[in-house]
Formats: C-alpha cells, sequence, structure tokens
C-alpha cells in the first residue's frame, strides 16, 4: 500500500515541477517588446501582437484588477482595434522589464510612455492616418 502511495506523491512532485518549470520559463519572456510595424506585450497568460495601424489612444491609466489596481499607481495603456472588429480594446502594460527597473531619470512608465508615443508618432508619419471605417 505504502508504495503506491509513494508512487502517487512522486508523480504529484513531478507534475508540479514540470508545471513550475513551464511557468519559470514564461515568466523569463514576459515583457514589452517594440518595434517598427508593432507592439508586443507578453503576458504570463497571453501574448498579445498589436500592429501600429491597430493603435487608437496610447496614455496613462490605471489598472483596471487586481490587489495593485487599490494603488494610486499610473501604468501606460494601449487602446486599440483590429480590423473588422467593431470594439476597441485596452490592453495594460504592467510587465515593462524591457525600460529597465534599474534606470535614472525619468520613472519607469515615464519613460515607457516617451518611448511608445515617439515610436507612434514616427509611424503615423511614415504611414499616414489610419481610417478605421
Amino acid at each position: 500500500m505504502s508504495d503506491v502511495v509513494n508512487r502517487m506523491v512522486a508523480a504529484g512532485f513531478g507534475l508540479v515541477t514540470v508545471v513550475l518549470v513551464i511557468v519559470a520559463g514564461r515568466c523569463l519572456m514576459l515583457g514589452v517588446v517594440v518595434t517598427d510595424d508593432r507592439i508586443l506585450v507578453r503576458r504570463l497568460g497571453r501574448t498579445y501582437r498589436i500592429r501600429w495601424s491597430e493603435v487608437i489612444f496610447i496614455g496613462p491609466g490605471r489598472l483596471s484588477s487586481g490587489v495593485a489596481s487599490l494603488t494610486d499607481m499610473t501604468i501606460p495603456v494601449i487602446e486599440w482595434q483590429r480590423p473588422g472588429d467593431r470594439k476597441s480594446r485596452r490592453t495594460e502594460l504592467n510587465i515593462l522589464g524591457g525600460y529597465g527597473i534599474l534606470g535614472s531619470g525619468p520613472r519607469l512608465t515615464e519613460r515607457a510612455l516617451a518611448d511608445l508615443g515617439s515610436r507612434w508618432e514616427k509611424w503615423r508619419a511614415e504611414n499616414g492616418p489610419v481610417d478605421r471605417d
């Protein structure tokens, strides 16, 4: 009987280990990556690929869920809409590892907003306004 229990416990620990390794690997990839044609937002459970042509608004906002939403913290927010969608989407950029937590000067949020805003303006200058109809 104890041999069966030991095998079940070992299998349980093995399963937990596999899940933790997968989550740890995903955590290493979290963040925001800005390129010339899109913004890549990698979260723990989902990755968003937002083309510059889909962006409606980039600016400061507040967290909408979780314990941190009770604070007065400001974060970058992107409002965007896919072609053919009737409703826009809101993505909160709460994982800003690519902007360097240890950097000096303006706060992390301010650096991210400045960079995203300048990249968006550059894209719009090169490609013109987007017709959303």
